[in-house]
């Protein structure tokens, strides 16, 4: 069995004591564990569910075999194949009168295919990446929060609560202990702290304090920084520029809201805001009409990995399959040897590719960020470069962690955006960057309130 670090020890200290904590532990300072071995201090024999994204699955399994725990059940596959699975474990379970703990391990989408894992008598349910609940509006969001109200311990990691704002909080605090600052709906607490901004809400004044205070009480905030722990972050852009012909269609979709064929028709028109956005962004990374047409962002990089990052292992993030795609036929053709996930390769495959890449044997890996932002470990790299530039700061937050590693403290990283002059991936680029920063901000203010707290006691 793994020794605890000091701090995944204080960690443990807090959440025993609690019937519903919340570990917000950036990556690698060991939540996984932590939680396991609360677990085991809650009640000897428990009937647990954890919840975390497919790609966190392997590292969960690894853990837990690790722990010794006997009894471990992946849910995966359709319906049929997971209502057997269930079946089988809770049948060994009693059959031999419960006396050892059994895990199983699913993923949010669990409640499409077998909706009657709600009906269950758990013990624990675990939610990893818990940010998979910020929005009201989503229907996994209200599956999970209305339900489960009867498990004696409810349990939320993630590293990264707040990505987009503040207001993602509300539905992590509604799954644990039934709301947050006396509110019990996301819609009465948004009109009561926060107001609109155009088509943002921001907080109202005093709100930010609140929220640190009222959440300090109830989770456990620790940061790579904290415990000294946190790399070098080095950030650099590269620039590239539409040419002439794409410019003209870009410049046409702006501003008509349509979209031109390459030879000058009319080949798509639009009023939605939000479909004339995702033309936009295509047309950024050279894709028209759901094809690449422009090779100015894999030129440039081919460029680095055959010029300064020559002979590295270097992972490249996509937002699109066509990009990534493109990329991979393009850089094998010019000898680079690279291998991919996207969101249709398997996960046994995943985990080989993965497994190749950390072994060194492909020093490139092209990986579409939507299904490799968790749970992944590709700290064989020092070095990641954005293809696209991902329009959810949580993406960016975890897509950045998976190169990193606690042997790498004070060690520098480094974070290559390649950017589309005068297009909507600089707007986006500016967005991230800002809300990165307003994150890190509510954590700096629970985690000062814990300390004068504690200074206090």
């Amino acid at each position: 069995m793994k020794k605890f670090w000091t701090h995944q020890l204080t960690a443990w200290k807090y959440a025993k004591r609690k019937a519903f904590p919340a570990l917000f532990m950036e990556m690698r300072l060991g939540k996984t564990l932590t939680a396991i071995r609360t677990v085991k201090m809650w009640k000897r024999y428990s009937m647990v569910l954890v919840v975390a994204p497919l790609s966190a699955h392997a590292g969960w399994i690894e853990s837990l075999e690790e722990e010794e725990i006997p009894n471990i059940s992946r849910l995966s596959g359709n319906g049929k194949t997971r209502r057997s699975v269930v079946r089988k474990g809770w049948f060994k379970a009693f059959m031999t009168a419960r006396k050892s703990t059994t895990y199983f391990v699913t993923n949010p989408e669990c409640w499409r295919t077998i909706p009657e894992i709600k009906e269950y008598p758990w013990d624990v349910v675990i939610l990893d990446e818990s940010t998979f609940l910020k929005n009201p509006k989503s229907k996994v969001s209200a599956f999970f929060c209305n339900n489960f109200r009867d498990v004696p311990h409810r349990m939320i990691l993630t590293g990264t609560p707040n990505p987009e704002g503040d207001l993602d909080l509300f539905q992590q605090m509604l799954f644990l202990r039934g709301g947050l600052l006396n509110h019990t709906s996301y819609w009465s607490f948004r009109v009561a702290l926060f107001l609109p901004l155009g088509y943002r809400w921001v907080p109202k004044h005093g709100t930010k304090d609140r929220i640190a205070k009222a959440i300090s009480r109830e989770c456990f905030v620790l940061r790579r920084k904290d415990v000294q722990m946190e790399a070098v972050r080095v950030y650099e852009k590269r620039t590239v520029i539409l040419p002439q012909k794409l410019r003209h269609i870009y410049s046409t979709v702006e501003e008509e809201f349509l979209l031109e064929n390459m030879s000058g028709g009319i080949l798509k028109v639009t009023s939605n805001a939000g479909a004339r956005h995702a033309w936009l962004v295509g047309l950024a990374s050279g894709i028209h009409d759901g094809k690449v047409v422009w090779d100015g962002k894999v030129q440039e990089l081919l460029s680095l990995l055959t010029g300064e990052l020559c002979g590295e292992s270097v992972v490249v993030w996509f937002e699109r399959t066509a990009s990534l795609l493109h990329a991979y036929d393009y850089l094998t053709r010019a000898g680079i040897k690279a291998c991919e996930i996207l969101g249709a390769t398997p996960s046994g495959l995943r985990e080989k590719r993965i497994l190749a890449f950390q072994e060194n044997r492909y020093p490139v890996l092209l990986c579409q960020s939507q299904c490799g932002a968790y749970g992944l470990d590709l700290s064989r790299s020092d070095t990641a470069i954005y293809y696209d530039t991902p329009t959810s700061t949580l993406i960016r937050t975890q897509s950045e962690d998976r190169i990193m590693h606690l042997r790498k403290a004070g060690k520098p990283l480094l974070f290559v955006d390649i950017i589309t002059e005068k297009t909507v991936a600089e707007d986006l680029h500016r967005l991230i960057v800002k809300k990165k920063g307003a994150s890190a901000t509510m954590l700096d203010k629970i985690k000062m309130i814990q300390e004068r707290r504690a200074t206090h006691v």
